[in-house]
């Protein structure tokens, strides 16, 4: 009755245990589809970037300088960045990169979708962080440079029968931009108060080719 007992004791345990497990499974898979890059340092900063907003030093803060093999700046250089939403032109973001490693720019984007007349400008700043090191399944690349930017934008849109309505709100830009200059990255456009219930954000991919 003892070993009959203690088998009864061993198999309930092992139930529990594989419970735990698919428990603990599941709920890794639905934090990943709440917030993708969650352990592999390439998600969160792009499509959640004010979990990042601590990375955006105050103006008169010295900023640590990259070196090799991340992009080097000793001047400043302006780049155009063609922001697109699912193959849709989405306008031109522009970005200047400081040599103080500060980055500010401006964004404009007008497009029509159905009956409507989309229009957004935006300015933003921020700067680079070398620290930080691109990751994602293939493993790091340590030549690669993050920057975040953050600014306001107002969007129009215009109704032929409704007339205009404007918008306005917080706008992101983080990425990634290689020694040859090339850039991948996100540009996220979101409410004022992200605590908001009824916030909301669209993001939209941001490339320079290499030069």
């Amino acid at each position: 009755m003892v070993n009959a007992n203690n088998n009864r004791g061993g198999f309930v345990g092992l139930i529990v245990l594989v419970s735990v497990a698919i428990v603990l499974i599941l709920y890794m898979t639905t934090m990943k589809s709440i917030f993708p890059g969650v352990g592999s340092g390439g998600g969160v900063q792009e499509d959640r970037p004010w979990l990042l907003d601590e990375l955006i030093l105050p103006a008169d803060e010295i900023i640590d300088m990259p070196e090799e093999p991340k992009l080097v700046i000793n001047e400043d250089f302006t780049v155009d960045a063609e922001v697109s939403r699912n193959d849709s032109d989405r306008g031109i973001a522009q970005l200047l990169f400081s040599y103080t490693g500060n980055v500010s720019g401006k964004w404009f984007c007008e497009y029509t979708h159905e009956d409507r007349t989309y229009n957004y400008a935006a300015l933003y700043s921020g700067n680079i962080v070398t620290d930080k090191t691109f990751s994602d399944k293939n493993g790091k690349d340590k030549s690669l440079l993050f920057f975040i930017v953050k600014g306001n934008y107002t969007q129009r849109v215009y109704h032929p029968e409704m007339g205009d309505k404007i918008t306005k709100g917080v706008v992101y830009l983080s990425g990634w931009v290689g020694p040859d200059k090339g850039l991948v990255g996100k540009l996220t456009v979101t409410t004022d108060n992200i605590e908001d219930k009824d916030k909301w954000s669209a993001s939209y991919d941001i490339v320079v080719p290499a030069e």
